[in-house]
């Protein structure tokens, strides 16, 4: 099948920055629109380069890849469809990818089996994302440290990152295949990896802030520093990462003194003195970070954690990332950071001099000069002060820019559902989810949402093409009989 001709125009002369009086700028006949410069949305929009992964493995030691199949696109079903054992996320479209970079034994080892080929056209598309390339990292305080290990955060089919430009932490296990790395290593390497990227398709610091289903696919109306623009596009992808704090709802939550970030949460700190109290809503891997930080300022910290937390343990059930932390619980030689805030957390007394955790109170108000009121549903409700409040009960992808005809939100009730092979949206053929706004959490196992979005694209393409062909071969026939 030849797709020569997918997508129209090949490139957009369209900068990132507009004239000064410029109110907007008309793009049409653009493809494939994705929306976030996180890992996800760079390597789709590396794969819709005319890109594609294709496995070149003929170690017969990888007994869950078939060797047989080599130089055969990994995305072919007939050949990678089998059910493929380990802990690799939640859904198929990850697991695709990551059979081909890991092993299925634990720990997992990393495997060299992927070639990126050139071996299509490009796909017209633009990536728009109010963030640089790197997406919501630059969102984390620089200094805030990896879950996974450094490795697992490199692009597959980007140069891989040198040692030297990382911070890296080796554990006390001294196991260097589990060194972390922090924030600001990543955001360096993202942006050495968006010069891979056609820069005149990157409009960053720009923000989606409407899109509605029209006959030719979608119409987005884009707000930018210098302009605004109008994006008329076949398909949108919508990989926007968990950008919306989960709120609590008390009183006073839009204060000066609150935070719903640790990045937030650090820079309001670093401006208050020693000895400072700090207030912690959440027991997720946010608040653990944010406790750490307010621990080495030497402030202290009034935690409040649920009793079924304490109860439960690791067999704990969150929205957030508390399963997550408690997960670490013991591997102090790995994680002595967080092991610190769950010993706090789950200490009989539930006491120390930097540490007070309140079981089963809740934030009712938070007055101005920072007094807050902490209710229990049996004991007397408590009135203390402090200097700041740290809201981290998680966060949630905002697709709130989503309207249907009747100008309501298009994903309006709960969680869409998400086909977890092609990572498109139920009823929406046009229309995905990709990354960590899907509901997987580990960037690792949400990088084949990548190649599965983008094959799919292209499966839809090549289908409408031959569609068109058979329409153009009906009427040359016609014609003839005529």
């Amino acid at each position: 099948m030849d797709i020569s001709n997918i997508g129209g125009s090949t490139a957009f002369g369209i900068q990132a920055t507009f004239d000064q009086n410029a109110t907007t700028e008309i793009i049409k006949n653009t493809t494939v629109t994705v929306v976030g410069s996180g890992a996800v949305g760079m390597l789709t929009m590396h794969l819709l380069q005319g890109n594609r992964f294709i496995s070149r493995c003929d170690d017969p030691s990888h007994a869950h890849i078939k060797t047989e199949h080599k130089n055969k696109s990994i995305y072919d079903r007939e050949a990678w469809g089998q059910e493929v054992t380990g802990a690799r996320g939640k859904t198929s479209a990850g697991q695709n990818l990551d059979v081909f970079r890991y092993t299925t034994t634990l720990p997992a080892e990393s495997l060299d089996c992927l070639s990126l080929v050139k071996d299509g056209p490009e796909v017209d598309c633009v990536m728009i994302s109010n963030n640089p390339p790197g997406g919501s990292w630059h969102k984390y305080d620089e200094d805030q440290k990896t879950i996974s290990p450094w490795s697992w955060m490199f692009l597959p089919g980007f140069p891989e990152g040198d040692q030297q430009d990382f911070n890296l932490f080796l554990p006390d296990s001294g196991r260097e295949d589990r060194m972390k790395t922090d924030a600001g290593s990543l955001r360096h390497y993202f942006q050495k990896c968006s010069q891979q990227l056609p820069t005149d398709k990157i409009f960053d610091n720009h923000q989606v802030t409407r899109a509605e289903i029209i006959p030719q696919g979608w119409k987005l109306t884009v707000q930018g520093l210098k302009g605004n623009m109008t994006v008329e596009t076949k398909f949108l992808v919508l990989a926007v990462g968990m950008t919306k704090p989960r709120e609590v709802g008390f009183e006073g939550e839009n204060s000066v003194r609150v935070s719903h970030s640790t990045a937030e949460a650090v820079e309001k700190m670093s401006k208050l003195d020693e000895q400072s109290e700090v207030l912690v809503v959440g027991t997720g891997l946010s608040a653990a970070d944010t406790i750490n930080r307010a621990w080495d300022a030497g402030m202290r910290v009034t935690h409040l954690v649920p009793e079924e937390l304490l109860q439960q343990r690791g067999r704990y059930k969150s929205r957030g990332s508390t399963a997550i932390l408690m997960s670490l619980s013991g591997r102090n030689s790995e994680y002595p950071q967080h092991c610190q805030v769950i010993d706090a957390m789950t200490n009989a007394s539930g006491q120390s001099d930097s540490y007070t955790r309140l079981t089963d109170y809740r934030l009712k108000k938070l007055s101005g000069d920072g007094t807050a009121s902490l209710m229990h549903d049996i004991n007397p409700t408590l009135i203390e002060q402090f200097d700041h409040v740290a809201v981290l009960c998680g966060s949630m992808p905002d697709f709130s820019f989503l309207r249907n005809e009747q100008d309501e939100e298009l994903l309006q009730t709960g969680k869409p559902i998400v086909d977890p092979g092609t990572m498109r949206i139920d009823g929406i053929s046009n229309l995905y989810i990709a990354g960590s706004c899907s509901g997987d959490p580990f960037q690792r196992f949400v990088l084949g949402h990548a190649v599965a979005v983008v094959e799919d694209i292209k499966e839809q393409l090549s289908s409408k093409l031959d569609e068109e062909l058979v329409v153009d071969a009906v009427m040359d026939l016609k014609m003839e009989l005529i």
